[in-house]
C-alpha cells in the first residue's frame, strides 16, 4: 500500500525482482483492486445518476461490422498492447521507449481526428517511431538532455501520461450536454486503470502491465462469451 502513495508522490517506483509466484499474486491483487473500483464506481453511478442516461460509447463502422470475437481482439488485446506501449513504456526513458511514446501518441491523435484504417495507422506508427528514433540518435547530447529531463521530471511525466491516456478515452463518446454532465464519471475509471497499469509497469515491466490491461479489458467478457456459447 505504501508503494501506491510513493507512486502518487514521486511518479516513480524502483523495479523489483519478483518470483513467478510473487508476480502472479501481485497480478491477481491488482486485478482484484481494479474490479473492486469498477463495481464501486458502478454503484456510485447507480446511486447518484440514472445509468440509462449515461452517454453510450460510439462505435463506428469498424466495430459495428465485426463479430464479437473480433471486437474482443481489438478491445482486449490489440488496444491494451498499443496503449501500454504508448502511455506506460515511456515512463522509463530510453531512446526506443521515447520513440514509441511519441509515435504512439501521434497515432492516437491521428486516429481521433481521422477515420484512418488501423493497419495503415500501425504502419505510420512504425515509420514515425523510426524517424523519431533516428532524429534523436543523431546527437548524443539530445539523448543526454532527454534522459536528464526524464530523471528530473518523473512526477510531471507520470501525471501527464496518465492525464493524456484518460482524456483520449473521452473521444469514445459523443460530446453533448449529457456528456459534459457525466464526463467526470466517465474519465475516473481510466485514471484509476492508468494508475494501476503504471504501478505494474514500474514493478515488473511493460509485459506485466500489458497482461494486467488485457485481463482488465477482456477477462470477464471472455468468460461470458464462453458461458453463452
Amino acid at each position: 500500500m505504501s508503494d501506491f502513495f510513493t507512486l502518487l508522490k514521486k511518479g516513480f517506483l524502483a523495479a523489483e525482482n519478483l518470483t513467478i509466484k510473487q508476480t502472479l499474486i501481485l497480478g491477481v491483487t491488482l486485478y482484484f483492486l481494479l474490479t473492486i473500483f469498477k463495481f464501486l464506481l458502478f454503484f456510485l453511478g447507480f446511486y447518484f445518476f440514472e445509468l440509462e442516461d449515461l452517454p453510450k460509447p460510439i462505435y463506428n463502422e469498424f466495430f459495428t461490422n465485426r463479430t464479437e470475437l473480433e471486437k474482443l481482439f481489438f478491445i482486449a488485446i490489440l488496444g491494451p498492447i498499443s496503449e501500454e506501449l504508448s502511455f506506460r513504456l515511456g515512463l522509463i526513458f530510453s531512446k526506443l521507449n521515447f520513440s514509441i511514446l511519441v509515435s504512439g501518441i501521434m497515432y492516437y491523435v491521428l486516429a481521433i481526428c481521422t477515420d484512418i484504417n488501423w493497419i495503415i495507422g500501425l504502419y505510420l506508427w512504425l515509420i514515425s517511431g523510426f524517424l523519431v528514433y533516428f532524429s534523436i540518435s543523431i546527437s548524443s547530447s539530445t539523448v543526454v538532455k532527454l534522459s536528464s529531463f526524464w530523471s528530473e521530471n518523473r512526477l510531471e511525466i507520470f501525471y501527464m501520461l496518465l492525464l493524456i491516456f484518460s482524456i483520449l478515452h473521452l473521444w469514445n463518446y459523443e460530446w453533448n450536454l449529457r456528456f459534459w454532465k457525466y464526463s467526470l464519471l466517465l474519465i475516473v475509471p481510466h485514471v484509476i486503470g492508468g494508475f494501476f497499469y503504471s504501478y505494474a509497469r514500474f514493478k515488473k515491466g511493460i509485459l506485466f502491465s500489458i497482461c494486467l490491461h488485457i485481463c482488465n479489458n477482456g477477462l470477464l467478457k471472455s468468460i461470458l462469451m464462453i458461458v453463452e456459447s
